[in-house]
This record gives structure tokens, C-alpha cells and sequence, in this order.
């Protein structure tokens, strides 16, 4: 899982925009059919995911860490990612980046994004591609029970943006990323009597694959609210993610395949809510599903999940990466970390052909 996020993170920020530099997006370095080689590592399930090293005395679990990656080494990869650059409509550039990597060659991730003259927006979704068998990722997707006869939930993606010119000390805005729902039965998702439950518009709000400034967000999600789903929702699962504390904290300049270029160190979190505890938000459906967990009077359990997994005071698991970005041209280098502070993924440009 670690892998496919920091590749998802890398096909993102890699996108960058136009297909002549024109106004559009007048820093552009990225052509079309461009070839960004990274090199990668990823490494093995964290220590405290095995049990053992929770369950040592303090005294012991320096060793036990110890060993643990000795005997479990990071794996190394070399990544590919192909742009595609093309006009789109109303004046902004649509890039493709497929996503390769040299010891998976029967796999690949394409993200899609659109450049205008202010930022670069990732667009909601992908496709993933394993030995020829494609799965469509996009704004709304449906979960269905193990029989495909039953729709028991769904999993909604925004897009994303950043500014195409940075400068150190620079803050950008909180955005939400994702919100997912799913039951831990096969109760279907019906749409008889749908309930809107507010339009109070969203203090981010989201941007679309056009550029437009997409303000309903609220309204968006109360679209999929019913009675039939307010009835399951005590045994629904949902979270909410968001991408939050992005600053750009300093810049240098670095060298590929003989070019100079300028990059800014931004660092981020993704603030992801847990399924099994109480999560502080404005969404109403979690504000149901609190409600409901509280009137259980499962206070004790839910301390303690959250404890195994770190969450913070507000019941989101905190993961950031720091990457090094190169304004139009992507990612120079990314250090991943998950919710204990620990290193989850690296990558490094090494090669622009």
C-alpha cells in the first residue's frame, strides 16, 4: 500500500503543463513525450505492524528494530513517468502521466492533469492498468458486495492543485482529497428518497478538470444521502481526507541530465479519519455516525485503536511527505513518513530524456 501511495503522490505532483509554452502556463518544462526516470524505495511493513515490538520492553525494541530491518531490506526500483501533453477546453493544457516501474512491467498508473496560467491542478482519479486489466478511478466510484449485485457504498475524489509560482515562507490551502463510505455488510445503497442535507458551501472548495472553481462540494455530497442510508449508518464505515499544513519551507538549485533547474521544499500531511473511532469534522454524515458511536459508550476501545494507530487529539491519522518541486517540471525528490514519524518511501529524479 505504501508503494501505490507514493507512486499516486509522485504521478501527481509530476504533472505539470502546456503543450507550447504560451500563456497558458508560461513556465512549462515538460514536453510532450518526456521521460522523467526516478529512482525509487520502498520499504518493508513497519516494525510496530508486526505486534512483536509493541508487545517488548522499551529496553528491548531498539533490537528488536534493529534486526527487523537488517533481515528486511527496502527494495529499490527505477521509475517511468511518460507525459502527454494536449490542448484542452477553454484554453488550459491537458497532461497524461503514465507511471511505470522496471520491476512491474505489466503495471502502470496513468493520472491525468490541467495547467492554466495560476496552477497546476491534478485531476480526481487514475487508471490503473495490471497485465491488461484496466480499473477506472474517477470523481465517483461505486462499491459493490462480493456478488456485484449489491451497491454498498462508494468512494468520492476531488481534485487537487498548487500554484505554479512558489516562494519559501509560502502557505497553501487545506484541501479535502477524499471521502469514502462503506458498510461491514452487504446492505444495499438505495436511492428512492434522496435528502438534502445542507448547501453550505465549503470553505476550500475543489477545482475541476477545466479550472473552474467548483463550489458545492456540500451540496455534491448530500446527493448520495437517503433514508435508506441514514438507516445503515451506524454499521457503515466512513472517513474523510485531507491534505492539510502545506507550507513551502526553503529552495535550491539542483542539476538533471545537464539542465539547472530551481526547487522549493514543500512539506505536507494528509490527515486521513479513522473508520472505527469518533472524527472531529463538519461533514453531517460523521456527525451522524459520532453520534451514534457515542451512544455506545465504546469510549475505552476507541482510545485504544487510536492509539494503536497514532491518531491525533482530532481522530485523523497524520501521514507527510517532503518533497523537493521543480515548478514546471514535478517532483525532484520525495521522502515519504506514516503516522509514527517514520520513513515510508523515497524517490529521487535521476535522469530527463
Amino acid at each position: 500500500m505504501k508503494q501505490v501511495i507514493l507512486s499516486i503522490a509522485v504521478g501527481l505532483l509530476t504533472f505539470s503543463s502546456t503543450y507550447a509554452q504560451t500563456e497558458n502556463c508560461p513556465n512549462l518544462k515538460l514536453k510532450d513525450g518526456m521521460q522523467l526516470k526516478y529512482f525509487t524505495q520502498t520499504p518493508p511493513p513497519a516494525i510496530y505492524k508486526t505486534g512483536q515490538y509493541f508487545m517488548a520492553k522499551p529496553k528491548d525494541q531498539a533490537k528488536i528494530k534493529e534486526k527487523y530491518y537488517k533481515d528486511n531490506p527496502w527494495t529499490d526500483n527505477i521509475q517511468t513517468n511518460v507525459i502527454k501533453i494536449a490542448a484542452g477546453i477553454g484554453g488550459v493544457s491537458e497532461i497524461e502521466t503514465k507511471v511505470t516501474k522496471s520491476k512491474q512491467q505489466n503495471i502502470s498508473t496513468a493520472y491525468y492533469s490541467v495547467c492554466d496560467k495560476d496552477n497546476l491542478i491534478s485531476r480526481a482519479g487514475y487508471v490503473f492498468t495490471n497485465n491488461g486489466k484496466t480499473d477506472t478511478n474517477a470523481f465517483y466510484n461505486i462499491s459493490y458486495s462480493p456478488d456485484k449485485k449489491k451497491q454498498i457504498g462508494y468512494t468520492l475524489s476531488f481534485d487537487k492543485s498548487i500554484p505554479n509560482q512558489l516562494e519559501v515562507g509560502q502557505t497553501l490551502p487545506d484541501q479535502k482529497i477524499g471521502f469514502y463510505v462503506f458498510t461491514t455488510g452487504n446492505v444495499a445503497f438505495s436511492y428512492p428518497n434522496r435528502v438534502e442535507v445542507s448547501r453550505t458551501v465549503t470553505e476550500h472548495g475543489h477545482l475541476t478538470g477545466t479550472g473552474a472553481f467548483q463550489k458545492d462540494f456540500e451540496t455534491t455530497v448530500s446527493k448520495y444521502m437517503t433514508e435508506q442510508v441514514k438507516a445503515n449508518i451506524e454499521i457503515t464505515s466512513m472517513a474523510e481526507t485531507w491534505l492539510k499544513n502545506r507550507t513551502i519551507k526553503e529552495k535550491k538549485d539542483v542539476s538533471v541530465s545537464g539542465n539547472n533547474y530551481t526547487a522549493y521544499l514543500i512539506r505536507e500531511e494528509f490527515w486521513t479519519g479513522g473508520t472505527m473511532w469518533q472524527v472531529k469534522s463538519d461533514n453531517e454524515w460523521i456527525r451522524l455516525k459520532n453520534e451514534k458511536q457515542a451512544a455506545k459508550g465504546q469510549k475505552a476501545v476507541e482510545d485504544i485503536l487510536k492509539k494503536n494507530e497514532n491518531a491525533n487529539a482530532d481522530g485523523y491519522i497524520v501521514t507527510s511527505t517532503e518533497t523537493w518541486f521543480i515548478p514546471g517540471l514535478g517532483v525532484y525528490s520525495m521522502t515519504s513518513y506514516d503516522s509514527w514519524g517514520e520513513k515510508s518511501g523515497y524517490l529521487e529524479l535521476k535522469e530527463i530524456k
